[in-house]
């Protein structure tokens, strides 16, 4: 039995590099569609309320968190373990979205759908791009901890 999301066109065409939307089966023009920023400074700051000292705590807790979840989404797929996927994919949706990581976002949204679904050839591809949008990240995350003076980042 597959969840309702399931019965959405799920797609991983948008994992090729040249394209950097994720089609999850919404609507154009939804926040979904629109996410193709790598990272975006201004609106991780504005999604705090401008608190640059809380969002270089959110930025700090993205940065220790990424590698232990990548890890265990790598432990997930040797497994075959589709539940433990999803809920190391959904954490990596939820830190990404915190500090407006758009690309991660997305892209740990497909994974998280994928896993949900049983799409596991599919979790592989879209774990093989969040991987690799994780490293896109490092440099403008590095940069965005450096602009709001985060020295823990």
């Amino acid at each position: 039995m597959h969840h309702a999301v399931c019965q959405r066109n799920i797609s991983t065409r948008a994992l090729d590099h040249r394209e950097t939307r994720i089609v999850i089966g919404t609507r154009k023009g939804s926040k979904m569609e629109r996410t193709s920023e790598i990272l975006d400074g201004p609106a991780a700051l504005a999604g705090v309320g401008g608190d640059r000292i809380f969002l270089s705590e959110l930025l700090g807790i993205f940065r220790a968190a990424s590698s232990t979840l990548l890890d265990d989404i790598r432990e997930a797929l040797v497994k075959g373990d589709l539940p433990a996927l999803a809920n190391a994919a959904h954490l990596v949706k939820v830190t990404a979205q915190n500090v407006a990581a758009g690309r991660v976002y997305a892209v740990a949204t497909l994974l998280e759908k994928m896993a949900t679904c049983g799409e596991l050839e599919g979790a592989r591809q879209a774990s093989l791009r969040l991987e690799e949008e994780m490293n896109y990240l490092k440099s403008p995350l590095t940069a965005l901890a450096n602009a709001v003076g985060c020295s823990q980042c």
